[in-house]
């Protein structure tokens, strides 16, 4: 909070601390300077900017689940490891293609020593590891975890599963977390102005400051060959804005 005369200053701090908002006041003159130096209009000499944040939030149904499955391969010669590792994923890959509305895509592959940093030597009885994960996602959720229950038989390891929403699904549910979060300002703003004998004018620069959706579910599953299960729940999905408010003198009753 920008501090004015004592007279002032203290008011105000008392507002923002009852209200619970996050918010600072600028005096009419330093109000008017920084609408120059911004690049804004000019605030009329009566005016006082408030600033202001809100968040809003709502909840979103998944309809699309993740599964990171990992295929490994030790040997003695990296290039067997490598081999093993390439045939393995190609092997899963072709049985997502199979699966309608399964989509997979490989990556992180990396090749390394298992020896200890310390006991590393150019002998043949160093082993090499060779390991890269296949991503799968699909709509249908049955589909999906059947076939990791058969890819684990084949000899991957399931590291994960996550309930996501689709892009779809997603842009959705941060356009109404971004309503509520400007509908909120906008009950913050009357609040204050209400509190301190002013009235809103105009929202000033409003500006979506961050947000997103949070993970729904992180599982580590089973390494094993059994189905894995997958349970869904609704994803938070927030927003959140900041604007500079400008409030003038409350309108006259007669």
């Amino acid at each position: 909070m920008t501090a004015g005369p004592s007279g002032t200053s203290r008011p105000v701090a008392k507002l923002a601390a009852g209200l619970g908002l996050s918010l600072s006041l600028l005096l009419p003159a330093a109000a008017h300077a920084q609408g120059a130096e911004g690049g804004l209009a000019p605030l009329p000499a009566d005016a006082t900017l408030l600033h202001l944040s809100a968040t809003g939030s709502v909840s979103a149904t998944p309809d699309r689940l993740q599964a990171d499955l990992l295929a490994h391969a030790s040997s003695a010669v990296p290039a067997t490891a490598q081999d093993d590792v390439n045939a393995a994923i190609a092997r899963a890959t072709r049985n997502a293609a199979a699966i309608a509305g399964v989509t997979a895509r490989a990556g992180g592959y990396g090749v390394e020593r298992d020896d200890p940093e310390g006991e590393r030597t150019r002998s043949s009885s160093s082993r090499w590891s060779a390991h890269e994960t296949l991503h799968l996602a699909a709509a249908d959720a049955s589909a999906l975890l059947g076939l990791a229950g058969r890819l684990q038989a084949d000899g991957l390891l399931l590291e994960a599963l996550a309930w996501t929403l689709s892009p779809a699904r997603a842009a959705d549910a941060q356009a109404r977390a971004t309503s509520a979060a400007l509908a909120a300002l906008r009950r913050d703003a009357d609040t204050a102005a209400r509190a301190l004998g002013l009235r809103v004018v105009r929202m000033r620069d409003v500006r979506l400051d961050g947000g997103g959706i949070q993970p729904v579910m992180r599982m580590m599953a089973a390494k094993t060959v059994s189905q894995p299960e997958a349970t869904q729940a609704d994803a938070p999905v927030t927003q959140q804005v900041s604007a500079d408010v400008e409030l003038g003198p409350a309108a006259e009753t007669r």
